[in-house]
């Protein structure tokens, strides 16, 4: 794995960790956290404000939230790797196993871009486009 790809893996051990300043730590002051266009509510999370506020959202939402990083296709600054969620739901205790893509952008060490995707392929051409 590259640079791109383990600064990538420490943002993942922070948001399972409920960490929010830490992730904060590794994300450029103009970061751009967009969530999977079809969740309901989705939206873009900006600054270091709007991802502390994406991680208290999804660990609300969410018991036992665990991020885990499957399939890594990295190209340069940019980084797509599937990704599977396990949580449980808060209000119904339902038990939910997720699978999406992620596409991150990283500059001067700092992560710049996320973008999660329901398809691959969506992912795929972000992370060529970027």
């Amino acid at each position: 794995m590259g640079e791109t790809a383990d600064l990538v893996h420490a943002a993942f051990e922070r948001a399972n960790a409920n960490d929010p300043d830490g992730l904060v730590a590794l994300c450029d002051p103009g970061i751009e956290f967009h969530d999977v266009p079809e969740i309901p509510g989705s939206t873009v999370y900006r600054g270091p404000d709007g991802v502390r506020s994406w991680l208290r959202n999804a660990h609300e939402i969410a018991a036992g939230l665990q991020f885990e990083s499957r399939e890594i296709e990295e190209r340069g600054a940019g980084v797509m790797i599937e990704t599977v969620v396990d949580m449980r739901g808060r209000a119904s205790g339902a038990a939910v196993d997720w699978r999406f893509w992620t596409v991150w952008r990283v500059r001067d060490g700092r992560i710049t871009y996320h973008h999660g995707y329901s398809r691959r392929e969506d992912a795929m051409a972000d992370l060529a486009a970027g």
